[in-house]
């Protein structure tokens, strides 16, 4: 069950789902979350391995291995087309 939350739905977990709702552009940064949106709704997971494998550039805020990660969306384009051609981009 979901309740609405300050403009997000709140799971029954008491997490607050990120999903974006629309972009503000204000910050220019995307969660993991919000770039598997924008990759095409792609998993989740397969953002935080591409990372985890320094295959996407990314940040980690706080510095740390396993801080919360934050994305530009050209980043996420760049990646895509890699992807698309093997891994290189031309």
């Amino acid at each position: 069950m979901k309740t609405e939350t300050n403009g997000h739905d709140r799971q029954d977990n008491g997490d607050v789902d990120q999903t974006p709702i629309g972009d503000d552009g204000q910050s220019g940064w995307l969660t993991a979350r919000e770039a598997a949106f924008y990759a095409g709704s792609i998993g989740i997971s397969t953002v935080r391995d591409a990372c985890n494998r320094k295959e996407l550039r990314h940040v980690r805020v706080g510095g740390g291995a396993r801080g919360p990660i934050r994305i530009r969306k050209e980043w996420i384009d760049e990646w895509l087309e890699a992807w698309a051609r093997g891994g290189e981009v031309a």
